[in-house]
């Protein structure tokens, strides 16, 4: 059971064990074969590539009827509530687009994992199972299983790794601090500021007069 609306306790049942893809186009993802299948199979799935809204997929029985729970996953470096809320929004886009008239309710998560800098979540919106529910979760850059930290190694190179690849550049970059991630701060900061310092062109008399 659980709570979405802090209201009343849901009898809401998950059953997926296993991840597997699914690169049809067809959106099927409120028709209750489906979802049964997906169920009884103890199943989710990740959606095809480049989908509008989401990332994944997975089953909710609540008494006879089943519903999914339509899951948008963003690991980036800053998320800004502006950020946050455009997820929302094309969440909302994609059921009122996609859902035909009388089709069970849907769950709507964004899940922002892997982050350095988070700004405060929208509010969650609406009473699942009688209606939408658009719920947005923010994993702790410290959370207690360590799952921020080996996603931000795995995924994304170190600011160090990222200034050096790109110092090419840093000769015609005039931007300094906002050149480097957001997030940069302390040593990383100080190395990205030095480097591209160093580099930058210093106009001469004749060049600055043509």
């Amino acid at each position: 059971t659980g709570t979405v609306s802090d209201a009343q306790p849901l009898g809401l049942k998950l059953n997926f064990i296993q991840v597997v893809r699914n690169y049809f186009r067809t959106h099927a993802w409120f028709s209750q074969g489906y979802l049964k299948y997906m169920y009884e199979s103890a199943i989710a799935c990740y959606v095809y590539p480049n989908c509008p809204a989401f990332d994944l997929v997975f089953p909710i029985r609540y008494g006879e009827a089943y519903h999914p729970a339509l899951v948008s996953i963003r690991c980036w470096d800053v998320m800004g509530k502006a950020d946050m809320r455009k997820a929302v929004k094309d969440m909302e886009k994609y059921v009122a687009g996609y859902r035909d008239a009388g089709c069970v309710t849907a769950l709507c998560i964004l899940i922002v994992i892997g982050s350095q800098e988070v700004k405060s979540p929208p509010p969650n919106k609406g009473d699942f199972p009688q209606e939408d529910g658009f719920v947005t979760v923010v994993v702790p850059r410290s959370d207690k299983f360590g799952v921020s930290e080996v996603i931000i190694k795995s995924a994304t190179a170190s600011v160090k790794a990222e200034l050096l690849a790109s110092h090419s550049f840093a000769h015609v970059e005039d931007q300094q601090y906002l050149a480097m991630r957001m997030s940069t701060r302390g040593e990383d900061q100080e190395f990205g500021e030095q480097l591209l310092a160093d580099q930058q062109v210093q106009p001469t008399t004749e060049s600055a007069t043509l």
